[in-house]
């Protein structure tokens, strides 16, 4: 039966296997480690959570194993839960990130950066907002 509290406390553990461990500390008194394969817990202090928790099962008598069901409210970190967030902006930095990288591939030839760095800064950004500007343009034709 799934619960619902407020996080306290996250601190590294270190990792076991292949997953990196936290000790998660909730508001209602509950402590338990909570298993990532990332070394982000997507979790943070103050957020509201609904859980679950299970005895460990290499060792009944440590510290039980936190499962994230779910994340009540706004958090720093994005909600995993598959869902549609209108405000994500992975699609665009996705976009940016390819834009900087053909700009950075046209001026290459071009550029000396080690002889004057931030000039070569303000013409990758430039000629990648132009290639933005284009792009844009392009999809919008019909």
């Amino acid at each position: 039966m799934s619960k619902q509290s407020k996080v306290t406390a996250v601190t590294p553990s270190g990792t076991r296997n292949s997953f990196y461990l936290f000790e998660v500390a909730l508001e209602d008194g509950t402590i338990a480690n909570l298993y990532k394969k990332s070394n982000n817990p997507w979790i943070e202090v103050g957020q509201e959570i609904e859980y679950d928790t299970k005895p460990n099962a290499r060792d009944p008598e440590g510290t039980d194993t936190l499962k994230v069901i779910k994340k009540v409210g706004n958090s720093a970190y994005p909600d995993r839960s598959g869902g549609y967030d209108p405000f994500s902006n992975k699609d665009d930095r996705i976009r940016k990130g390819g834009v900087l990288h053909v700009a950075s591939r046209l001026l290459a030839p071009q550029v000396d950066a080690m002889s004057d760095p931030e000039l070569a800064v303000d013409m990758l950004f430039d000629l990648a907002r132009k290639i933005d500007e284009r792009m844009k343009e392009w999809q919008a034709e019909k």
